[in-house]
């Protein structure tokens, strides 16, 4: 019989259920503890400091999340003692709460995780590192990573590297860094280089997005596929389009192509009459969310004749604000390299 899901526990009632015996109590306790680190940080980190030397690694990898979330200098000590615990997770999670609360103790911490022999510990250390503020301490680390025997850590190093500097421009290392990656073992590996390269502006990785477009090459990485398609059509021209054509507008896409829209978009960046009137549609429906969908596709395929009709839509709030914003944003780079 259906029920409704349990409210959240308050700070004594989740300090309650910490003592109980079994287990999954006791995470979903420390879930619901992190709830409170704003109002009682002090009464949350002093529980799950108690919490890290629990018999279940789950315990334990929930009790440093909740350390991270409080952020307290203090407790970085007894984090660096639960570094090396047995439990992957718990590794992990213990090197994100590092991150989150920072200082030179952490961040040492970290860059000894990056040359960790560990797999999992390199994965997480990255993923931490390549927020690090400034470029001089993110970039080599991220370099590193691209360059890691492993290749899950190779794939999302080149990911990070793409979120940080979408926005800017992307540092030279990096782009010659993806460029080799190109022939990588790793299918996710040479599709993640070939969309950081299109991001910089860059078509070496033409032929990879060709090879996604036309179905002889995937990623496990649903939204990297995503991505390659999006970018395919301004970085490949013509010789995507009938590949494109078929996953926008072929029979398949009732039954089994997962990736139409993204195909549209990319149709629509090269001006095809039918992808930019699907956008149009989109951007005339009643549905509040399917015009938003549309917003997004016009600023991702820089279809800059539609920018009036984005501003109209913002102007009305029929759309969201910050989306439409952000659209017109790139429309505003459409002489500059996609970011």
């Amino acid at each position: 019989m259906w029920s409704p899901a349990p409210l959240p526990r308050t700070l004594a009632a989740a300090l309650r259920d910490l003592g109980d015996a079994r287990a999954k109590v006791r995470a979903s306790a420390l879930n619901d503890l992190a709830r409170h680190a704003v109002a009682s940080p002090h009464a949350v980190a002093d529980a799950a400091l108690g919490c890290l030397g629990d018999e279940s690694g789950e315990v334990r990898a929930h009790a440093a999340a909740v350390l991270g979330a409080t952020a307290r200098l203090a407790d970085v000590p007894r984090l660096l003692g639960a570094a090396d615990d047995p439990h992957p997770l718990v590794r992990q999670m213990v090197i994100e709460a590092l991150g989150e609360i920072g200082g030179s103790d952490a961040d040492a911490a970290i860059s000894r995780a990056l040359s960790d022999a560990r797999p999992d510990v390199r994965f997480q250390a990255v993923m931490v590192a390549s927020r690090w503020p400034t470029d001089d301490d993110a970039l080599p680390a991220i370099l590193a990573a691209v360059d890691d025997d492993d290749a899950s850590i190779r794939h999302i190093a080149l990911r990070l590297g793409e979120e940080r500097w979408q926005d800017t421009h992307f540092p030279l290392a990096l782009v010659d860094a993806a460029r080799a990656r190109l022939d990588d073992p790793s299918p996710e590996v040479r599709v993640a280089s070939a969309i950081l390269l299109a991001e910089a502006g860059e078509d070496d990785g033409a032929a990879v997005l060709l090879a996604v477009v036309d179905d002889r090459l995937s990623s496990r990485e649903i939204d990297d596929v995503r991505a390659a398609i999006e970018h395919a059509g301004r970085v490949v021209g013509a010789a995507a389009t009938p590949g494109l054509e078929r996953r926008a507008f072929g029979a398949g896409r009732y039954f089994r192509e997962r990736h139409p829209w993204s195909a549209i978009i990319s149709l629509a960046a090269q001006g095809h009459r039918r992808a930019v009137s699907e956008l149009e549609r989109a951007l005339g429906s009643l549905s509040r969310g399917k015009r938003e969908l549309g917003v997004a596709a016009v600023g991702a395929a820089r279809v800059a004749a539609l920018r009036g009709v984005l501003e109209r839509l913002r102007a009305e709030d029929k759309v969201d604000a910050a989306l439409a914003d952000e659209a017109l944003r790139k429309l505003d780079r459409l002489h500059s390299p996609p970011r």
